[in-house]
């Protein structure tokens, strides 16, 4: 090295030790040149003139910035150094420390693995790379869309093709990169051939036919090549077609198969072609090496420090992310296709100058901004996806003009768990991809099979695919063509199991997005939404910079929201009174009127008012006060109906424990609700050890407690507790429901009105009084003037039971969980029983309904209407209500339903934002209904936030439930949401 006229050691290959017997300063200011020298050669950029300006590297140029630098320097230098220290000063100065740490050893190694050209081995098999072979094998049709190949293909357009010319490129193009001549042999090696037919392209005149017809012979060639899939054992893996169109251009379509080549290679072999055909004179500098040497120098290396880096991270790295899919039937091809966006050049500029000022690559950006448009559609906010990258090693001048696979795949947590602003979830990305980059050496596909091996091969999928190509301007745009060859009209590409590709390239200085995906997978419009919210958030991010600020910069979709909003502003009047009122005034309309049998006893509205009023005269002449719990712990029968109602006009709360718990719990429930007073039966009286605290009281005739009536104004209102139902809870600790006279009252009127229940109807009333559907039996009966039927106790399950009770009453009416009614169904249909004309509607409620139930019930109830209903019991028993008119074969369950009158239903994500169609969320329910909160509990199962739509300032209390599996798209006439079986709540 000789010194220049600055006084600094002339760039070039720069000795180590030349550099340590120079002064600091000189040494400094040598390491600063050397860098600034670097970066202008890896990043074809100008060269930077300060030493303090910053240097922002694309991934691709980072990790050979980063290699080549530790391989002619021997210090190691850190991508995070690439970050932190970004201008050429601050890394010099970082590298300078290291030169001269007594600490600091040579970086062994440092010129990578030894890579000797072998000129005379050339045409010998040798081995795929790792991502090659998953490449291969993933279109080998044993595993998922298996029938694709890993594949580009390029539609472009050129006003100055000849097909001689043409012809004359291409052959010096497969001449000079052996790739162009390789195969894969069916026993999973590769093979440069030494001899190929002479290569051509295909052409085909169109010139003399008319726009319509040479339109669809384009379209022909186009659904051919799009998605070919040629043997890899035949060459050639590539295709180029012609056809001269009328008016005198040329449609050129490129096949390519990317075994043999990535998207470096694709940008090679564009740049090549244009310099060839514009001087076919042209002699390119010879390749030193073949692919076959770099992966001959590469196979096998192993990385202690990547392997165990991404090892420790098996049992932690998250799924990728479960976007909303369909089943696609066995047999049906595999077809992607491609949705674009252009940002012009100008907002591009803004976007990455936004970008610089918050430390972030135009790389990361894209990135974070595709992981934050994902997790608006995800099932869970927290995964990984598959981050291609060029990984060529700079072992040896020419790997850079070579034609071959070098793809490496990381795989990307992100995390969108926690509250923080986009810019926050943007830089943690970006730190964790640079650490994931620090330890490439042990590869995505090697990762993928540990994590196979661990979880099993679903849990290690990676479908979900982000590709960035930043840093290169990709030929063949309108701004830049290729000569020969024109500019791109229309791109492709797929990926065996890949089921979403984002990939992103700059074009004259533009920033081009696409995503590719396997259409048929996702339901419809689901792409087309997340697409359209992520080029929009690209587009805030560029113009409105508090959207870097923002929280959760995607929504849900517009229109979605519309529909929602319009679901949940079904409102009408609320029922005044109490809940038991409208049953009292309907006993002094009807008094004769059949209320209430049972298998033992059949009671009138006046008689079992008469049983109500005795006993809320003798609960109050034994001290009970409004407000207080009362329990009721008794087996089926009509004496469960009078104490309800005698609780309720005693201006108490009634609480239901089923007498067939464990003594332990319910012990537990009387004391945890302060209550002193039980009504019992004649057996349940005796048969359980009640706490010396406690006074049975046993209903029946003539009970010595009851009180002649007397004339009661009643002190409590609508907004009073009228029941606490205790729920298992799910820590296994029970919590008590606390309802309202209100909520409970709209959901019994809202019910009964679409049912059209009437003095007319008859209602099996098979729940025990300890669940929340008992209180549509009840209430929902009696304040129609209905009669309520009940079965023996101790006949929960018993279908031939329930049939005889169906027949022999003419029921009309059936309320229970599905299973239950599925029950009596097959007993039907087993038995061959006569189809029974008098049941006319079913609500069914509390799980899955089977799709095949609806039809099987009406084989054997043919006049029958099924409900499903849902909700939660902290929410008056429903919520949300569909009729069952119609189950399509493409459902995969029953419609969950659109919200009752004065309620609200929201599917929301993990932090209360609404969630877009067809996605997995927290059922929100909101309104008229939401219980008062928990017994003894100060944390309410409602919350005023977040605000959700509630037209004519109905309630915003809320509720939360069960998740929720995919709702409907917003166009549906239901709006509807289907139940899933997890049991997370939000």
């Amino acid at each position: 090295m000789n010194p220049t006229s600055s006084g600094h050691v002339g760039i070039g290959v720069v000795d180590r030790e030349v550099l340590l017997s120079l002064e600091p300063a000189q040494r400094l200011g040598t390491i600063s040149d050397y860098l600034c020298d670097r970066y202008a050669a890896i990043t074809d950029r100008e060269r930077p003139s300060d030493p303090d300006e910053q240097l922002f590297l694309e991934s691709l140029h980072a990790t050979e910035f980063q290699l080549t630098v530790e391989s002619e320097l021997g210090v190691s230098v850190s991508l995070a150094d690439l970050v932190e220290a970004p201008s050429p000063r601050a890394l010099a100065e970082a590298i300078d420390l290291r030169l001269t740490s007594p600490d600091e050893a040579l970086v062994e190694g440092a010129d990578g693995p030894a890579l000797v050209p072998d000129p005379g081995g050339l045409h010998e098999p040798f081995g795929l790379t790792d991502v090659q072979h998953a490449y291969w094998l993933g279109r080998s049709g044993l595993f998922e869309l298996g029938d694709v190949s890993t594949h580009l293909y390029l539609e472009l357009e050129s006003e100055d093709f000849e097909p001689e010319r043409g012809n004359t490129v291409l052959r010096r193009l497969v001449a000079r990169h052996d790739m162009l001549r390789a195969i894969v042999r069916p026993d999973g090696r590769q093979q440069i051939l030494d001899t190929v037919p002479e290569a051509s392209i295909a052409y085909q005149d169109l010139s003399q036919l008319s726009d319509e017809e040479a339109e669809a012979e384009i379209t022909a060639v186009r659904d051919t090549l799009s998605h070919e899939v040629r043997p890899a054992d035949q060459w050639p893996l590539f295709e180029l077609r012609a056809q001269r169109l009328p008016g005198g251009t040329t449609r050129l379509h490129l096949s390519l198969d990317m075994l043999i080549a990535d998207a470096a290679s694709v940008r090679i072999l564009l740049t090549e072609w244009a310099a060839l055909y514009a001087d076919p004179d042209t002699v390119l500098p010879p390749i030193g090496l073949s692919f076959r040497d770099y992966c001959t120098a590469t196979t096998g290396l192993e990385n202690t420090t990547a392997r165990n880096y991404w090892t420790q991270r098996l049992h932690t790295l998250p799924p990728a992310p479960e976007l909303p899919t369909l089943p696609i039937p066995p047999g049906t091809p595999t077809r992607f296709t491609r949705r674009t966006h252009t940002l012009p050049a100008d907002q591009w500029a803004r976007l990455k100058n936004q970008a610089h000022q918050r430390g972030l690559t135009p790389s990361a950006l894209l990135c974070a901004a595709y992981a934050e448009t994902l997790a608006t559609w995800a099932k869970e906010p927290h995964f990984t996806l598959n981050v291609t990258i060029g990984d060529r090693l700079p072992l040896h001048p020419d790997t850079e003009h070579l034609i071959g696979d070098f793809t490496n795949l990381i795989l990307l947590e992100t995390d969108h768990r926690t509250e923080g602003s986009y810019t926050e979830r943007a830089g943690m990305l970006q730190r964790q991809l640079w650490r994931d980059l620090e330890h490439r050496a042990f590869g995505g596909v090697r990762l993928i099979r540990e994590l196979a091996r661990e979880h099993g091969p679903a849990r290690a999928a990676m479908p979900v695919v982000f590709t960035s190509v930043l840093g290169y301007e990709m030929p063949g745009s309108p701004g830049r063509p290729v000569r020969g060859l024109g500019h791109a009209v229309g791109a492709l590409s797929q990926t065996p199991q890949v089921h979403l590709d984002c990939q992103v390239v700059e074009q004259d200085e533009a920033l081009v997005v696409s995503w590719d995906a396997v259409e048929k997978l996702f339901p419809a419009g689901v792409l087309d939404d997340a697409f359209s919210a992520y080029t929009a958030l690209l587009g805030a991010l560029a113009e409105t910079p508090d959207t870097w600020d923002l929280t959760h910069p995607v929504s849900a979709p517009a229109a979605h929201l519309r529909v929602v909003e319009a679901v949940n502003s079904v409102v009408a009047p609320v029922p005044e009174g109490l809940l038991h009122e409208p049953v009292f005034a309907q006993a002094a309309r009807t008094p004769h009127a059949t209320a209430v049998i049972t298998p033992t006893r059949t009671l009138t509205y006046a008689e079992l008012t008469d049983h109500a009023l005795h006993i809320a005269q003798g609960l109050r002449a034994h001290g009970v006060r409004p407000g207080e719990l009362v329990a009721i712990s008794m087996h089926k029968g009509w004496e469960q109906i009078a104490a309800v109602l005698g609780i309720l006009h005693a201006d108490a709360v009634y609480l239901p424990i089923d007498p067939e718990l464990p003594h332990e719990r319910i012990t537990y429930l009387l004391t945890h609700t302060d209550t002193r007073t039980v009504l019992t039966q004649p057996d349940t009286t005796t048969s359980i050890d009640w706490p010396t605290t406690i006074t049975p009281l046993t209903v029946h005739d003539n009970a010595p407690w009851y009180h002649t009536p007397t004339p009661h104004t009643p002190t409590r209102t609508p907004n009073d507790l009228a029941y606490v139902i205790f729920t298992s809870g799910s820590t296994g600790q029970p919590k008590g429901v606390m309802i309202d006279h209100r909520g409970a009252l709209n959901t019994i009127h809202d019910i009964n009105n679409r049912t059209q229940l009437t003095p007319h109807d008859t209602i099996l009333g098979i729940s025990s009084l300890s669940f929340d559907l008992s209180v549509w039996d009840i209430f929902g009966t009696l304040t129609a003037g209905a009669t309520l039927v009940l079965p023996n106790p101790g006949t929960q399950r018993d279908p031939h039971h329930w049939n005889h009770l169906i027949t022999h009453h003419h029921i009309t009416t059936w309320n229970s969980v599905p299973a239950l009614f599925e029950l009596l169904t097959e007993h039907r249909n087993q038995n061959n029983t006569p189809t029974n004309t008098t049941l006319k509607t079913a609500l069914l409620s509390g799980d899955w309904i089977p799709l095949t139930l609806p039809q099987r019930a009406k084989n054997t109830f043919p006049h029958l209407q099924l409900h499903s209903l849902g909700g939660a019991t902290e929410a008056s028993i429903w919520s949300i209500h569909h009729p069952i008119t119609t189950t399509p074969e493409e459902w995969t369950s029953i419609p969950y339903g659109k919200p009752l009158t004065n309620q609200t239903m929201h599917i929301l994500d993990h932090h209360q934002n609404p969630r877009p169609p067809y996605t997995t969320g927290h059922i929100h329910i909101g309104g008229t209904g939401v219980a008062l909160g928990y017994w003894k509990d100060p944390q309410k199962p409602a919350t005023p936030s977040p605000p959700t739509p509630t037209p004519n300032n109905a309630s915003t209390k809320q509720a939360t439930s069960d998740a929720t599996g995919p709702t409907e798209p917003s166009n549906s006439s239901a709006a509807k949401t289907t139940k899933s079986k997890s049991t997370a709540t939000a």
